[in-house]
């Protein structure tokens, strides 16, 4: 598949945050305990005048701004598709990449729509915008994800409660005629609801649930495996690969990757000390506080990877 260029990037997260020592106060748990195993500090919450369309909002205007910094040949009136992840809508109907559309006074010629597959939905998304510039779709296409996960937390559930976050991430794509750029793709899909899943009322709580070792089990698993395979279809190595940029859900599932590849420690980026696991969020927030870090930079290659309910798991590995 042709390669897809990042033109822009951004992000937003609630300004209220939620710490380890306050999931305390309420829950047998502490800070070393919620470290230990997973990585994570805090997590941003949304207010009640907060939602995903928001943070959606917010985060595409960000990366608009960028792409117009960057890429002189930018303007929104090109933006010719707008897909948004998320499984935590505001609306169950208009979608969020519509109300997308109108806040942001894009084009209204445009394809724009929802992609609701939790962890990987982000990645979904990019995957989709590159299936439309392969079919010689023109211009740029805005790529949002965006959660509020707070919504679906039991705040007496410590399996979940402390995993989870809000936030939203957005990027600016465009097809790359450069010679040397590359765009490969894959998918895989278990269906399975044992292991995690959420059940609207009347028929469920309307909470989420997680077996959380049947799911460290499969995110690790999938995320080895889909980094060995991105490199075998591109006949590379990791020698090869600038950063990989994985879904951040819990640390040790990340360092249970790196374990796979010493000496490239540190090319596996983490942040979910600050964020905790935003969902379909997750890729999309990583990338712009990389780029934002100046970790990332025109002509490298990187692997993104991502895992979640389904359950399914995704990865592309790109010439950004």
């Amino acid at each position: 598949m042709s390669g897809i260029r990042i033109v822009g990037t951004g992000s937003a997260v609630p300004e209220t945050i939620l710490t380890n020592e306050d999931l305390s106060r309420t829950l047998d748990t502490s800070d070393e305990w919620i470290v230990r195993r997973t990585g994570i500090r805090r997590r941003h919450i949304a207010s009640d005048t907060e939602g995903v369309h928001t943070l959606a909002i917010e985060a595409a205007e960000k990366a608009i701004a960028a792409a117009q910094a960057k890429d002189p040949g930018f303007s929104r009136e090109k933006i010719a598709a707008v897909f948004a992840a998320t499984m935590t809508a505001s609306y169950v109907c208009p979608s969020t990449a519509c109300i997308l559309q109108e806040e942001l006074g894009l084009p209204e010629d445009i394809a724009a729509f929802d992609i609701s597959a939790a962890c990987t939905g982000f990645l979904y998304a990019l995957q989709t915008a590159g299936h439309f510039f392969a079919a010689g779709k023109k211009g740029y296409i805005l790529l949002v994800g965006a959660e509020c996960m707070s919504r679906l937390m039991d705040y007496t559930d410590r399996s979940c409660c402390v995993l989870f976050g809000d936030g939203a991430g957005a990027a600016v794509v465009a097809p790359d005629e450069r010679a040397e750029s590359c765009f490969y793709e894959i998918a895989g899909t278990k269906g399975s609801r044992k292991e995690l899943s959420c059940l609207r009322q009347p028929q469920g709580d309307g909470f989420l649930h997680m077996d959380g070792q049947a799911v460290y089990r499969f995110a690790s698993l999938s995320l080895r495996n889909a980094v060995e395979k991105l490199l075998d279809m591109a006949g590379l190595t990791l020698d090869d690969i600038d950063q990989v940029v994985c879904h951040q859900a819990n640390a040790r599932i990340i360092d249970s990757v790196k374990k796979r590849y010493p000496g490239h420690e540190d090319k596996f980026f983490m942040h979910m000390e600050e964020y905790a696991n935003t969902s379909a969020a997750s890729v999309a927030l990583v990338l712009d506080d990389m780029y934002g870090k100046g970790l990332l930079r025109p002509g490298m290659r990187i692997i993104a990877a991502a895992f979640g309910a389904g359950l399914s798991w995704n990865a592309v590995l790109m010439t950004i």
